[in-house]
């Protein structure tokens, strides 16, 4: 997930994971191009492959290609021709898939063997992480069907029947009042016109009158500010448009300076991928100096997530550790037999369980 620049370091102390079970990584992160690990976890049976998350100004570029771009069928093959995403988050699912497919298959073999002695491909990330990982965990299934995707505060990045499809193996945590899971291009212009309505509503009182923007024509503003991939090539110090060659694997989609067979609506709504677990919890106090906390675990309607919450712990919602913290004292809470719980939630239960520690 979201690790310090120490990314190695972090991840397998976070891991509990021996160097020699690292297998594959790339620790330095260009646009379009996140800092990933492929590791065996041989306590859970698993091959992992950790994304990480926004950690350096050059993941903010591949966040801020927000237009959504469409979700091509030579990756995702069951696909609708028509599905969008996240445009900055296909271009490094599709990076991640070219580097981490020829590295499973050549150097994973449990995961083709049968048998009990099988392990599994989990798939994690926090914030971009999770929503790439998904992505990813979408563009890998065609090759490991029975794949897993635990997916932590991802933004908003596949439209409404990708996320449907991808209920089956991908599940996705949302922390109280977390921002970045309800964060799109789509929310985002939704928040400012409701701010900017306000501010009318301010000024109209002292008799100054502004004039109105569409939304899309807010959206192309913002997107003009934004960077997006162009001709030229990545290279170790990030994009390097002098050595030429061809581009990265990123698609173009329908922006003001680009052309596209079919025109996408910069303002699609996004929705999280696949099964939605929201945690919140609420304090209360056991004696003087003691509180506990009182947990509440929902799958609520995505649609409920389309809308960014200003609220004071927004920021602090988000921190990777709190969602280990939270997903650890949930697990902890749970009275109920875990074959009992729903696939998606059972997942979470299953990966911090104690008794998998």
């Amino acid at each position: 997930g979201g690790y310090s620049k120490t990314y190695m370091g972090e991840l397998l102390r976070e891991a509990n994971c021996a160097k020699e079970e690292v297998i594959a990584a790339e620790i330095e992160a260009h646009p379009w191009q996140p800092a990933y690990a492929v590791f065996r976890d041989p306590a859970a049976c698993a091959i992992v492959v950790s994304v990480r998350g926004t950690c350096v100004p050059r993941d903010v570029l591949s966040d801020a290609v927000a237009h959504p771009g469409h979700i091509h069928t030579e990756f995702d093959p069951e696909g609708d021709p028509q599905a969008v995403a996240h445009g900055g988050f296909i271009a490094c699912a599709e990076w991640l898939h070219s580097e981490v497919l020829p590295v499973l298959q050549q150097k994973a073999p449990e995961l083709s063997s049968g048998g009990p002695e099988a392990f599994r491909l989990v798939l994690v990330g926090h914030s971009m992480g999770g929503a790439v990982a998904s992505l990813l965990g979408l563009f890998l299934r065609p090759f490991y069907p029975n794949l897993r995707v635990l997916s932590y505060a991802p933004p908003l990045s596949v439209d409404r029947k990708t996320a449907l499809r991808m209920e089956s193996f991908v599940t996705t945590v949302v922390h109280q009042n977390d921002w970045a899971p309800r964060a799109s291009l789509h929310t985002v212009v939704r928040l400012q016109k409701a701010a900017a309505e306000k501010h009318r509503a301010r000024v109209a009182v002292i008799g100054v009158s502004q004039p109105e923007e569409t939304d899309e024509e807010h959206a192309r503003h913002v997107l003009d500010a934004a960077p997006r991939p162009v001709s030229g090539r990545m290279s170790g110090s990030g994009w390097n448009e002098q050595e030429g060659g061809a581009p990265p694997p990123f698609h173009p989609v329908a922006t003001p300076d680009h052309d596209s067979d079919d025109e996408i609506d910069l303002l699609t709504p996004l929705y999280p991928p696949g099964y939605v677990v929201h945690v919140q919890h609420r304090s209360y106090w056991v004696g003087r100096l003691k509180t506990r906390r009182l947990y509440v675990v929902s799958s609520p309607d995505p649609e409920e997530l389309l809308d960014i919450k200003c609220a004071t712990t927004a920021p602090t919602d988000h921190i990777p550790y709190t969602y280990k913290r939270v997903c650890k004292e949930v697990s902890a809470k749970l009275r109920i037999e875990s074959s009992d719980l729903p696939t998606a939630l059972r997942a979470v239960h299953e990966y911090f369980s104690p008794q998998s520690e």
